[in-house]
């Protein structure tokens, strides 16, 4: 896994050669938001720590540690942290 801070977050990608249609995204503790935005690839959430805020198909709902958030390629979406609390999650991206 290689490490990145994107805005001041640390995150850890998991990429293989073997596997070109898959990457993770790990991010610990962090209290990020995001704008809506979108992703060409299936999204799989899983909220490792804390609580996230999901806009997803016109409505808004927590996701809380030890849940899955699914989202379709193409979908406009945000998760964003709640009341300033931090979140830890895993984001598995599977190209289409």
């Amino acid at each position: 896994m290689a490490a990145q801070s994107v805005r001041s977050v640390e995150q850890e990608y998991w990429r293989h050669n073997d596997l070109p249609h898959i990457e993770l995204r790990s991010t610990r503790q962090s209290r990020i938001g995001y704008k809506a935005h979108l992703h060409q690839a299936l999204s799989i959430g899983a909220i490792e720590q804390g609580t996230t805020c999901v806009n997803y198909g016109g409505a808004e709902r927590l996701a809380h540690a030890g849940e899955l958030v699914l989202i379709d390629p193409e979908a406009v979406h945000s998760c964003n942290p709640v009341d300033g609390h931090s979140r830890s999650y895993h984001m598995l991206y599977l190209d289409n």
